[in-house]
């Protein structure tokens, strides 16, 4: 390091100490002095951090309510501030060390949820407590008081005398404390849920029920004479039918339940006793209303009831709303609690169309085609390929369809069925016959074949379920008619474009590069809104490979040039890897032989590694190579040196020249490497008016497709765009250090003049350049920018421990791997022995040079799963880019990027945010109130062409109350038996039980509501995913304490949907004409009764916004719609590695990132060679290497590696 670069690291130290404030008093810390290279810990003292680590046990209070009292004679302060009264000697209180007497200061109720670690103290424990969660010696779990004469016990909650009968509490003023006693059975069989306890309440209850003067979560009254049942409500006499109250703001959503006299449901949603006795199951209570048009006016839950005989009873047997939705069967799901009222109102526009059904039946049937000589399913049953072969493959079943009903008018009368091209017809009326077996004969190519065709009838389809749905009486078949109408609407594109998937391409627009080009299509599908059934269409794009000659596609791919073979190649062979390249494009799929009058198609099982002159075969009992063989039959190759193509199978393969074969024009490129990647965002991104103006052409091709039979079924689709009403919600505040705020500003903030919220304390960092291009003067510059922008935001860098260079050459060990370890465990060795509380990390310039050791992934790899490392990486272009254009800015946007993600992989916090429900509090929601854990997952998995591999699962827990930390656990899946069961977390229950007990350790108090993001299910997944998933969640539960069963709230997030919107109005819009951030809809497009909404919550920076979809499958909290919306928005601004809001809540974008990760760990210690070469009944010893190549070292599961 030169001179000028120690003069300014040592100006930076003593910046530190006066960043334009005040000067701090010296350094001390707990009574000791602070030591060479803690010179930015000063400012601790004064204010430790702040926001005092409100990690809900340690220290709860607010940021603004930490300020340090007068310093003990120990040298310590009263970390929590506003420690009740000034504590006096006889409490001899020191929050630091733990050493207050059961009878502990009780502060004043603070905005968050915060009670400290040892908690409010009742009675002391006679035996510490060994619960799953961890031991729990200090009064934290507190005890139980001796029962109350009624039979109450106080859960909880402060100690508190025992109240007689009367109970002096005001419902009106909460004068009890918030968690206090619970009454016993109340005379009519009802306990008092989370509220004060109360005496026995006749039917006149002098509460307000207009304004709700009582808590929101009061006693529950008792069965009313008319049979009226309050959820989590005030107790209230009976109420109309309309049930138009209004219960703190909130429409009564699964809090009134009508039924008639004397009817107590089967399943409610309070634990305790009915009137009959029944043990009622968690959550399960259903709202019912008068009979009438879903979501109307006086109508506030949204639901609707049946009436017989006077009697009105629940809509399905449990009383609970039934999910409908194609595709995916029945299950019961929350109704939606209401529209979301808060924010701007914004008109906006959809990509959905009304459409007009018909009315009456469907018919169903099943249809078997078999070839009559290999007695075998013909389509797509032979083929075991990726779904894009499969959707191809149904050409021929379409074929011979197409023929049995031409050459059967008697039987089909001139109508033209819609066929899915695999097993299901439909057809608007029903056929003479129940069964027909027909045999029809089709040339193809060079041969005849011969198929026999069994058509059995299945069921019929009543129309008429879909206007019943929305009338409130559901049905079973509704799935299956919207897959009828699903296939009558996709029938006629199967035939005018090419499908791939859900979507339909057109012929190549734009030629991409490499021998691909760009397939522009679209992508429709059919909806339940929330007043009818709707079209959704979005336009999409692909890439194919080019169609021609083989050989020209190899140039195309080696060097992209098609002419390569006849410039670089002629007498020269093919290099293996070039070789492998390519057969992993064309392996299964067709090529054309055109060497034959006839060009029969071949399906390729791969390429030879030697070339046509020199395979050898046995012709009439003597050896020949395959070049000779054609020349002798057909003509001389022009490039006997290239490889063949190997068809036929394993048994009997067949060889074939490169140069006599050609790529069909549908061969689809199923992975774009990053390059081409970023070329297609480039090319097919369109601003929302380019986009809805290719969307309206779209749908006005399809009602005029030729091929189309929608007009037959008597569907008529309108071409007009749906109005959308939106609301824009306020963003949160950012919050930082020293209470300070930002608002952002389409969705970002900047950070000058700033300093994160809670700053990590570093004490050791190294840095290792594997850069060859990287001199050191400028990376000198760069080290210096990043420890200033760094001592800018508040994380205070000492000099770096080590500055390497590495020449791999000088590097002991065989292998490049070999070198590279035995680096970092140097570099790791010397950054051992930081303390809990200090951190250390290395930082490591990568270069992009092929021969270069230090590959990421290698490096992430043996840092993460082997030595414990932190790291962060850096590319030398970035390196060389700040250090010469950047040096003269003061806030590098590259720079403070890295910093972020510093700060956060080394314990510290950027930032949390404060929406507009804390009510007052200085930071958070008002769902933080209380101990909360956020939890996100999602499920990595293989390629395509690699189905047989594992899939990673992971969930990340939040550990802090802001919440900003996360705590991560991930598990190797082996491959599901069934496609829906790909997508489930087999092992979740321990995933969650270890992310518990974590969340315990870090806060010492257990979560009181659990909030669950779960991200990449399809909506065919809902059912299966929710039934395991949520009982996982609960057996994780249940198994750390046989008591322990917080309410949850499980939250489907999607991303991958074709719902696209645009403001009405531009002025509306942002500048690209994309929707603000924080919009949010939720209604017309939405469920007409499930809980769902679409939010944009980040900037559009190029094409068109897609906005999160949020499907809530399951809610014991009972939230509102606001809430969720609000909630969700926030936790977006919450993301560490950027200064903006990102496009899902935090929590799912890190589950996201783990799985990735852990993939990439796989990939990287097993080979993506050997990954492929397991077979799909994996050995023990096979799952044992995934299972050791994604382990992650203890100490980095709470450090957010992976940011």
């Amino acid at each position: 390091m030169g001179k000028n670069t120690k003069k300014n690291r040592k100006a930076r130290q003593q910046a530190a100490h006066d960043p334009g404030e005040a000067k701090q008093v010296p350094a001390k810390e707990n009574g000791h002095t602070v030591k060479n290279g803690d010179h930015c810990h000063g400012q601790a003292v004064a204010a430790r951090q702040e926001m005092q680590n409100i990690s809900f046990g340690t220290v709860a209070c607010p940021p603004e309510t930490v300020r340090p009292a007068a310093t003990r004679t120990t040298g310590q302060q009263d970390r929590n501030g506003q420690a009740a009264a000034a504590c006096q000697e006889t409490q001899n209180v020191s929050f630091g060390t733990v050493s207050c007497p059961p009878k502990a200061a009780q502060p004043a109720a603070h905005s968050a949820w915060q009670q400290y670690r040892n908690g409010p103290t009742a009675a002391p424990l006679k035996e510490a407590q060994t619960v799953g969660f961890g031991r729990v010696s200090g009064p934290q779990k507190t005890a139980q008081l001796t029962p109350h004469p009624a039979g109450q016990q106080y859960g909880n909650g402060p100690a508190a005398t025992v109240h007689n009968g009367t109970q002096s509490i005001s419902f009106g003023t909460i004068s009890s404390p918030e968690k206090t006693a619970r009454p016993a059975v109340h005379p009519a069989g009802q306990q008092y849920r989370n509220g004060p306890a109360a005496a026995v309440h006749d039917e006149t209850q002098s509460i307000n029920y207009g304004t709700v003067s009582s808590p929101q979560k009061t006693a529950q009254s008792a069965a009313h004479p008319e049979g009226q049942l309050y959820k989590n409500a005030p107790a209230t006499a009976a109420r109309s039918d309309t049930q138009s109250v209004s219960f703190d703001t909130v429409s009564s959503r699964q809090k009134t339940v009508h039924y008639a006299a004397g009817q107590i449901p089967t399943q409610t949603g309070q634990p305790g006793l009915s009137t009959n006795g029944k043990q009622y199951k968690h959550g399960d209570i259903q709202p019912v209303s008068p009979p009438g048009r879903v979501g109307e006016q006086g109508s506030p839950n949204g639901s609707t009831s049946q009436c017989k005989n006077g009697t009105i009873s629940p809509t399905a047997d449990t009383g609970q709303q039934a999910l409908v939705r194609a595709g995916s069967g029945t299950m019961s799901l929350p109704r939606r609690p209401g529209y979301g009222t808060k924010g701007k109102p914004v008109k906006l526009i959809a990509n959905y169309f009304d459409m007009t059904l018909p009315k009456g039946m469907l018919y169903q049937y099943d249809v078997d085609i078999k070839s009559s000589t290999s007695q075998e399913t013909a389509g797509p049953v032979k083929l075991k390929g990726s779904a894009k072969y499969r959707c191809i493959g149904t050409k021929l079943n379409r074929l011979i369809i197409e023929t049995l009903v031409r050459r059967n008018d008697s039987i089909f009368g001139g109508a033209v069925p819609a066929f899915d091209g695999r097993k299901n017809i439909y057809l608007r009326r029903k056929l003479p016959e129940d069964a027909y077996t027909e045999t029809i004969c089709l040339d193809k190519e060079d041969k005849s074949q011969t198929f026999t065709v069994k058509i059995k009838f299945t069921t019929a389809l009543s129309l008429d379920s879909i206007d019943q749905v929305y009338e409130g009486r559901q049905r079973d078949e509704v799935p299956a008619v919207m897959q009828a109408l699903h296939c009558i609407l996709k029938h006629g594109p199967t035939l005018s474009y090419t499908p791939i998937g859900r979507s339909f391409f057109r012929c190549p627009d734009s030629n991409l590069g490499g021998g691909k080009e760009i397939w522009f299509g679209f992508t429709p599908s059919l909806r339940l809104g929330q007043w009818k059934p709707m079209l959704n269409l979005n336009v999409t794009a692909t890439a194919f490979y080019k169609k021609g000659p083989l050989v020209e596609f190899i140039g195309h791919v080696v060097s992209d040039d098609p002419d390569y073979v006849n410039k670089s190649l002629r007498g020269q062979e093919m290099n293996p890897r070039d070789i492998r390249k390519v057969e992993s494009i064309i392996k299964n799929a067709k090529v054309r032989l055109n060497h034959l009058s006839y060009r029969p198609s071949k399906r390729v099982l791969g390429l030879t590694r030697e070339p046509a002159s020199r395979i050898q075969f046995a012709e009439d009992g003597r050896p020949t190579t395959v070049a000779a063989y054609f020349q002798q039959r057909y003509k001389r190759l022009q490039y006997p040196n290239l490889p063949c193509v190997v068809s036929g199978s394993k048994d009997k393969k067949v060889y074939y020249p490169v140069e006599l074969c050609e790529l069909p024009e549908n061969l689809h490129c199923r992975k774009l490497d990053p390059e081409d990647t970023a070329k297609m965002i480039r090319r097919t991104a369109m601003p929302p008016e380019q986009r809805f103006k290719a969307i309206q052409e779209e749908v006005e091709s399809l009602n005029k497709d030729p091929n189309s039979i929608a007009a037959n079924f008597g569907i008529v689709i309108d071409t007009k765009f749906v109005p959308v009403q939106g609301r824009e919600l306020a963003a949160p505040s950012i919050l930082l250090q020293s209470n300070s705020v930002v608002e952002p500003r389409n969705g970002q903030w900047g950070l000058q003049n700033r300093k994160f919220l809670s700053p990590a304390q570093i004490e050791k960092w190294g840095v290792i350049n594997f850069s060859v291009r990287t001199r050191d003067d400028v990376l000198n510059r760069f080290l210096d920018k990043v420890m200033d922008v760094c001592m800018r935001l508040g994380v205070c860098l000492p000099d770096p421990l080590f500055v390497t260079s590495v020449d791999s050459r000088r590097c002991a060990g065989n292998t490049p791997r070999e070198k590279l370890s035995g680096i970092l465990e140097k570099a790791g060795q010397d950054l051992k022995g930081t303390t809990q509380d200090r951190q250390s990390f290395a930082l490591i310039v990568l270069d992009s040079h092929p021969l270069n050791i230090g590959k990421y992934e290698d490096i992430k790899l043996i840092c993460e799963s082997k030595l414990g490392l932190k790291t962060q990486c850096v590319h030398g272009d970035n390196v060389f880019k700040v250090a010469t254009r950047m040096c003269d800015q003061p806030f590098p946007q590259l720079v403070v990027n890295i910093c972020l993600k510093i700060n956060t992989k080394c314990g510290g916090v950027n930032n949390s945010f404060r929406d507009s429900s804390c009510n007052g509090s200085l930071w958070g929601s008002r769902i933080f109130q209380k101990p909360v854990i956020i939890l996100g997952a999602d499920v990595n998995h293989p390629g395509a062409n690699k189905m047989d591999q594992p899939s990673f699962a992971a969930l990340v827990g939040s550990m802090d109350a802001y919440p900003s930390k996360y705590y991560a656990s991930v598990r190797v899946q082996k491959k599901a038996e069934r496609t829906n069961e790909r997508e489930i977390i087999k092992d979740l229950r321990e995933m969650v039980k270890e992310t518990l007990r974590a969340f315990y350790r870090n806060t010492r108090q257990k979560p009181e509501k659990i909030i669950f993001y779960r991200d990449g299910v399809s909506e065919g997944q809902f059912a299966e995913v929710l039934a395991y998933e949520l009982n996982a969640v609960r057996e994780a539960c249940t198994g750390l304490q046989a008591d322990y069963k917080p309410p949850i709230t499980f939250i489907i997030v999607q991303k991958r949907h074709n719902s696209r919107l645009k403001p009405e109005a531009a002025s509306d819009g942002d500048r690209n004409g994309n929707i603000k951030p924080g919009t949010v809809a939720d209604r017309v497009i939405t469920h007409p009764v499930d809980f769902d909404f679409y939010l944009w919550s980040h900037a559009g920076i190029q094409g068109t916004s897609r906005p999160g979809y949020y499907y809530v499958v399951h809610d014991d909290n009972n939230f509102s719609s606001d809430d969720l919306q609000e909630l969700t928005y926030s936790l977006c601004h919450t993301y560490a590695r950027c200064a903006r809001s990102v496009s899902i809540p935090a929590p799912a974008y890190y589950a996201h990132w783990v799985a990735f990760r852990a993939h990439q760990h796989a990939v990287t210690s097993l080979g993506d060679g050997d990954a492929s070469t397991v077979s799909s009944g994996f050995s023990d010893s096979d799952f044992q290497k995934y299972i050791d190549a994604v382990s992650v070292s203890e100490n980095l599961k709470t450090s957010m590696y992976f940011t």
